[in-house]
């Protein structure tokens, strides 16, 4: 996954930076979903869902099960403003939003499949088990219980 995903730099929501790879994924169960502030379509859904989810994880969110968001808008989607969006969502610790370099977004997202302009993003949400080198994508029209059950079946292994 590291040679894969390169390692790239990201800057989670409260201005930390960190390596895609090394400080996000490894070693952990993740969702990844590709959001952007200003979105109007689905992004406001399937972030509803994901609030709803973390809620059901519990104590799991965080430690060994952890929700990233990327910003498929990085020019627009600052830390800053990434910290209110969070808000809405009452993302919780283990959640992260990630934005950075549009390069850096860009290599990212296009190994995940997301290619072309940012309101034209796979309606999928990435679960990743590293410990196990297992991917699989789930569709964001499931229900919040139906994605935390697979978060944690994934996690077991």
């Amino acid at each position: 996954a590291r040679a894969y995903f390169s390692d790239r730099r990201v800057v989670d929501h409260s201005g930390r930076e960190q390596r895609f790879y090394s400080d996000v994924l490894k070693g952990r169960t993740v969702a990844i979903t590709f959001f952007y502030t200003e979105c109007i379509g689905m992004c406001p859904i399937v972030n509803g869902t994901l609030s709803a989810v973390q809620d059901l994880l519990g104590e799991r969110l965080g430690e060994d099960i952890f929700l990233v968001s990327i910003s498929i808008d990085p020019e627009t989607d600052t830390p800053e403003l990434m910290r209110e969006y969070r808000k809405k969502y009452a993302a919780r610790d283990g959640w992260l939003f990630l934005t950075g370099e549009p390069a850096d977004i860009a290599h990212i997202a296009g190994k995940l499949g997301q290619r072309g302009p940012k309101e034209i993003h796979p309606p999928v949400i990435f679960v990743g088990n590293l410990r196990e080198h297992r991917w699989q994508k789930l569709p964001t029209n499931l229900s919040p219980k139906a994605i935390a059950n697979h978060l944690e079946a994934f996690a077991k292994g």
